[in-house]
């Protein structure tokens, strides 16, 4: 994934703009070249660690003041993956709902997998930030190992996404997604 980035920021120019560090989460102060004005945690991330409060320590140390963080998480519901009650498959329909993660496997490896709700992102990130905005994502819309829908039945799809534009923004469906993007800013120095 990293690779795929940093051709993209090649192929446009950016190499003076942008940076992309391969660094775990809790070693933020590995990170070279800190303090940055925007930092971006995609895909899930963050929902490998336990422990946001952490994260955010080590964010403190690698965002400028009055710097952007968005934030990709994955929330405890999901509509999609609920509906797999219907099917049978109750284990992946309720995977998110465990206390404590649970176990995943991706390309060969196996992680505990923790979910966390807008809340729990806003208690992590303090006073020393302001969330600015909080939408679910693929919360009516399918997930995106779904893309078959779309194409079957384009009109349904059409209808689901409208609902998305207007109800992902809001509580309590900004947190019912396959994921939630929040957009939080770093207090300016003094500020917090």
């Amino acid at each position: 994934m990293l690779a795929r980035v940093r051709d993209k920021v090649v192929a446009h120019g950016f190499e003076d703009t942008v940076t992309v560090q391969d660094c775990p989460f809790l070693e933020l102060e590995r990170v070279t070249g800190a303090p940055y004005d925007a930092v971006l945690s995609n895909l899930g991330g963050l929902n490998c660690v336990a422990d946001l409060d952490a994260v955010v320590q080590g964010l403190d140390r690698v965002l400028a003041p009055g710097g952007t963080a968005v934030l990709v998480v994955m929330p405890p519901i999901c509509l999609w993956e609920l509906a797999l009650v219907f099917t049978g498959d109750f284990r992946l329909a309720t995977r998110r709902l465990s206390r404590g993660g649970t176990r995943a496997h991706l390309e060969g490896r196996e992680f505990t997998v923790h979910y966390f709700t807008p809340r729990q992102l806003r208690r992590a990130l303090g006073h020393g930030y302001e969330v600015l905005s909080v939408e679910g994502l693929s919360v009516f819309t399918p997930t995106a190992e779904s893309k078959q829908l779309a194409k079957r039945h384009p009109g349904l799809y059409a209808r689901l996404a409208w609902l998305d534009d207007r109800l992902a923004p809001r509580a309590p469906f900004r947190g019912w997604g396959d994921f939630f993007v929040a957009v939080a800013r770093r207090a300016e120095s003094g500020q917090a």
